[in-house]
């Protein structure tokens, strides 16, 4: 057990394939159990427990049992759990943030994650089709595949992609039999304003959702370019 331990990945090639068991303590933002930066990739999160993660006194938590960016990244069979926040809401499962692309997310147990969403797609720097990284000009969240994870009572969504409206770039995904109960908003929710857009969402099983007052009470809620949201 490594507690209050945090691991930042910038090997382009890194791998996880040991059982870590990371219980964390309050941290700033970013100070993730497992943190990948935009030049990750190939890497795989494979077999870990990550949790319990307890708010503590931090003045706000900006992260995730798994964060970060890159290309070609694998996140499967990890136990992902307990995970306190602060009233922003902003501390999930798992994020994804600006040049993150070609993830695989499958066969995670993920739950009791109070302090935000499962499963978060973020584009908080307003990259999408814009920023230049090393594999290229970053198309936005694209060959996104997120299935067979088991994602339990989340206070905020339970898979979501979001941007700060770039109005540019492609989004691509992929969400099929994963289970998603008991999220206090939409078990899945698409904020984004890309050029085009390519999604599968299918074969999920869904189950007492919705359980905060949003004003939507649907099981899926997109938004696209210039228009309001869609349900």
């Amino acid at each position: 057990m490594l507690e209050n331990t945090f691991m930042n990945i910038k090997n382009r090639s890194s791998k996880i394939t040991a059982d870590l068991d990371i219980p964390a303590g309050g941290a700033q933002s970013d100070g993730a159990p497992i943190n990948l930066q935009s030049i990750s990739g190939p890497a795989r999160i494979v077999n870990n427990e990550l949790g319990p993660w307890v708010a503590g006194s931090s003045p706000f938590l900006n992260a995730a049992c798994v964060t970060g960016q890159g290309n070609k990244v694998v996140i499967s069979c990890n136990h992902l759990h307990d995970i306190e926040g602060t009233s922003d809401l902003q501390n999930h499962g798992i994020y994804s943030g600006t040049s993150a692309y070609r993830w695989e997310i499958s066969f995670n147990w993920i739950h009791d994650c109070v302090g935000g969403s499962g499963i978060q797609g973020n584009d908080s720097e307003g990259g999408t089709g814009t920023k230049n990284t090393q594999f290229g000009v970053w198309p936005g969240f694209t060959q996104m595949s997120i299935h067979h994870n088991w994602i339990e009572h989340t206070a905020k969504y339970g898979v979501t992609f979001s941007d700060v409206g770039a109005y540019a770039g492609d989004l691509s995904f992929r969400v099929w039999n994963n289970v998603i109960i008991g999220t206090g908003l939409a078990p899945l929710r698409l904020n984004t304003t890309t050029s085009t857009a390519d999604g599968l969402y299918a074969y999920n099983t869904l189950y007492d959702n919705n359980r905060s007052n949003s004003g939507t009470g649907n099981a899926i809620r997109c938004r696209t370019p210039g228009g309001p949201p869609r349900y």
